[in-house]
């Protein structure tokens, strides 16, 4: 009876139902080839590799609330980077910045979208070696950037800038700013100023890169609790 039914309703399905079946097939097989491909570049180091939130060891009362405001940022990231907002993770060495960034950034990869993170060091000395290599030209490069869906910049602040870091650095946000692409900065150093003479993201960025990320409102992760290595 079983074989039956099953032969009968083979026999009900039309060539366009099985091509749009097949088309979804293929659509589903490209995406999750096209994720796999985006969380190799992403270049995933193995002391994060398998992570999520939940992989925190919990040994502050304040990490709970901006766990919650992460896995808020993750779930709202179709809606955020169409806005696009920007964000920042700040907080002492030690504290899962960087972990938790390439946690948020193979999330949204999942999702769909393309993510990349950089150290500023690495970025600025990727933008260097355009200089002495012909083939590659070195605004085209910057400009690829703005392809990216979220851009993740690490341990920003950790070096004096240069004018030409600072000029090459705010070229690529500007490309990103006019594609509307959000980014996020992780950072040792506090977001604002809040001691007089003490550096900040917004001194380091300077006012107009600062006035553009400070644009709808940014998401500020403050990681204000001890290094886990010092526990």
């Amino acid at each position: 009876m079983n074989s039956t039914i099953t032969i009968r309703r083979e026999k009900n399905i039309g060539y366009e139902d099985l091509q749009r079946e097949w088309r979804r097939e293929q659509e589903q097989k490209w995406r999750q080839e096209d994720i796999q491909r985006q969380i190799k570049l992403l270049a995933i180091p193995p002391l994060y590799q398998g992570l999520n939130l939940s992989s925190y060891e919990k040994y502050d009362q304040r990490q709970a609330g901006v766990f919650r405001q992460i896995e808020e940022y993750i779930k709202n990231f179709s809606m955020i980077g169409t806005q696009p907002r920007h964000g920042f993770l700040a907080g002492p060495c030690g504290t899962g910045k960087t972990m938790a960034g390439y946690i948020i950034a193979r999330s949204v990869i999942e999702q769909g979208f393309s993510a990349r993170i950089f150290r500023f060091e690495d970025l600025i000395s990727s933008i260097r070696k355009t200089w002495k290599n012909p083939t590659i030209d070195t605004d085209e490069f910057k400009k690829s950037f703005a392809k990216i869906d979220l851009l993740i910049i690490d341990e920003f602040g950790r070096y004096t800038l240069s004018d030409q870091d600072h000029k090459d650095f705010s070229e690529i946000m500007d490309y990103r700013y006019d594609y509307k692409k959000p980014n996020l900065i992780i950072s040792n150093v506090f977001i604002s100023q809040k001691i007089k003479g003490q550096p900040s993201v917004q001194n380091i960025l300077g006012e107009r890169l600062w006035d553009r990320m400070s644009q709808g409102k940014p998401f500020e992760f403050e990681f204000n609790w001890s290094s886990y290595r010092q526990r």
